[in-house]
């Protein structure tokens, strides 16, 4: 396993580390690093990760994202910059739309180490989220109305660190009273921008503009230097 991360940190240092020079001559900030924690069972933590991968990938110079996923789907249409990337770290990766979906963790912790692409670690219901959060600038908890506001209130609290709360996420909105102005973004129910960010393409409507919020929030907490 030490030898296979090697050889694919190699190809990513090769990838990230030395462009092209046109891409060489521009001084960039270190990309972010975000964490999306699900705190139920389809509570859409994987649409909302992919959302803000896809966002933060249209506004970086590289042009893609790399977001962790627990299985890789089958072959998706991609853009020619996540195509190129995804060559980078050889074939247990899946490059759709503008992000590079990767199922090993480990490969992704290195990719987050390099700060050349955004990356976002997608963390299921049920997945222990310390070893994301460690390396993340912002963690973003995602509920549905299912879930009780207590339980995301308390979770917030729990996850905090450095004097930074993590943002909750409010997905599929609707009829969500008794959550008062607990969220920090709440995302409106949109099917169809749903299926354009779990496909790694630009969303549109609610999903779109809950993404372009959350980019904000997690470019301005960039760790530089």
């Amino acid at each position: 396993m030490t030898s296979v991360l090697g050889v694919v940190a190699a190809r990513a240092e090769r990838w990230l580390l030395e462009p092209a020079p046109a891409r060489a001559e521009r001084a960039a900030p270190p990309a972010p690093v975000v964490t999306v924690v699900g705190l139920g069972r389809g509570c859409g933590a994987t649409t909302i990760a992919r959302a803000v991968g896809v966002e933060l990938a249209r506004r970086h110079a590289s042009a893609s994202a790399v977001v962790s996923c627990a299985t890789l789907p089958s072959a998706a249409l991609a853009v020619g910059a996540a195509r190129r990337l995804a060559r980078a770290f050889g074939e247990e990766v899946r490059p759709a739309g503008r992000l590079v979906l990767v199922a090993d963790d480990s490969v992704v912790r290195c990719v987050a180490s390099a700060r050349e692409v955004p990356v976002v670690f997608d963390v299921s219901h049920g997945t222990p989220p310390e070893a994301a959060l460690a390396v993340a600038d912002r963690a973003l908890l995602v509920a549905s109305p299912d879930v009780e506001p207590a339980l995301a209130q308390v979770a917030g609290e729990a996850l905090a660190r450095d004097g930074l709360p993590p943002m909750l996420v409010l997905n599929r909105a609707v009829d969500a009273e008794r959550w008062g102005d607990l969220p920090d973004v709440s995302v409106g129910e949109g099917r169809v921008g749903a299926r354009l960010a779990l496909a790694g393409r630009d969303p549109i409507g609610a999903v779109a503009a809950a993404a372009a919020l959350l980019a904000d929030a997690c470019e301005g907490l960039a760790v530089h230097g």
